[in-house]
């Protein structure tokens, strides 16, 4: 990977302490996410469905709050969602490809009221949740903040790992691969849509 500049680089109140915070509340949604859609009958679109719909209310519960560490401005409260951290507007996407971003609106022009409109400055800004399973079926999350030009290309990238985040949940109900509750973990290869068609013959 590109050693890309800090998102501090362009708007100095882009903190690591300030991306962090933002970044456990989607750690935190997407573990509750990922272990209530593990049902037979889900997919990945029931998981990101839920898991934007929860990040989704959890920022405008947590941004509204009086207890808010950090002053962060909600710019547009509907399911387009963008946010303010410093001078910078965000959004937030459940994503595979932070390099490629396939979701529509990770490059939606509405001007985002962004300071900078020049190549090789930062236009679109995004928190990207990120995940694979591991060798043992377990979900590794990661999310990435990552900053692009006009031209969609990236001038700026930040990550934080589950590896640092700790679940507030008991042991007792974390995901596990070999539970005996009929659940499964979902495969988040791109093959699946072809492997589901294969069964379906």
């Amino acid at each position: 990977m590109a050693d890309y500049p800090h998102p501090s680089t362009f708007d100095n109140e882009l903190t690591d302490e300030k991306l962090t915070y933002i970044a456990k509340l989607m750690l935190q949604s997407f573990d509750k996410s990922f272990r209530d859609t593990r049902d037979q009958d889900d997919d990945n679109y029931t998981f990101g469905t839920v898991f934007f719909k929860r990040t989704h209310n959890c920022f405008l519960r947590e941004f509204r709050s009086n207890l808010c560490p950090f002053r962060i401005q909600i710019l547009d409260k509907t399911n387009k969602f963008i946010f303010k951290v410093g001078q910078t507007p965000c959004r937030f996407f459940e994503e595979k490809n932070y390099y490629y971003p396939t979701k529509k609106g990770a490059f939606v022009l509405n001007d985002q009221l962004s300071l900078f409109s020049d190549i090789g400055l930062p236009y679109y800004s995004n928190f990207l949740l990120m995940y694979s399973l591991d060798e043992d079926g377990f979900p590794l999350a990661t999310v990435r903040f990552v900053s692009y030009d006009i031209n969609e290309n990236i001038v700026s990238y930040w990550e934080y790992n589950s590896s640092s985040f700790t679940p507030s949940i008991s042991t007792n109900d974390l995901y596990t691969p070999d539970s005996n509750n009929q659940k499964r973990a979902r495969n988040l290869s791109s093959k699946r849509k072809t492997a589901d068609k294969s069964n379906e013959n």
